[in-house]
């Protein structure tokens, strides 16, 4: 991914340098990485933000971090080793998708967390729910319908499936 779209994209939630808002991206070619609260840190290889702009999901190596976009603030984190194809938030934001290899790693399923509101924090919940998908390959896409009620997943053998949550 270029860069500049890499650096437009996180400056649309973190002020380029902030070390105050708890969260810092570094971008240098080719890769960003994120250090955050809760000693969390490491190349960022996918970042989604929920519809209100609110929070974000950031899958470094290692763990899966969700974060206060206007603080920077780390407000939930998963150890989560695997690599990540595709990350979702559900519209309402309460949950959150995440698309990892399965086990056979010959394709892949998505796992969904469901999002813990504990004032002041939000907590991902684990275990997930697991949704195995029938695709003949990894799953590359996830989306939530627009009322959240159905996973659109989306895989690398061009076909898409919807899964009733």
């Amino acid at each position: 991914m270029e860069p500049r779209l890499i650096q437009k994209i996180l400056s649309e939630f973190f002020p380029a340098g902030s070390t105050e808002r708890g969260a810092t991206f570094e971008l240098v070619p080719d890769s960003v990485t994120v250090e955050a609260g809760g000693g969390h840190s490491g190349k960022v290889d996918y970042v989604a933000a929920n519809a209100d702009g609110s929070r974000v999901a950031v899958k470094t190596f290692g763990a899966l971090l969700l974060l206060d976009a206007a603080t920077g603030a780390e407000l939930g984190a998963v150890d989560h080793d695997e690599l990540v194809y595709a990350l979702a938030f559900s519209p309402d934001g309460d949950r959150l998708a995440i698309a990892v290899p399965h086990e056979a790693d010959i394709c892949s399923d998505v796992m969904v967390y469901r999002l813990v509101e504990r004032t002041p924090h939000h907590v991902i919940s684990s275990p997930s729910t697991l949704v195995t998908t029938g695709h003949a390959g990894n799953v590359t896409a996830v989306a939530f319908s627009a009322d959240g009620r159905v996973l659109v997943t989306g895989g690398a053998d061009g076909t898409i499936e919807l899964h009733e949550l």
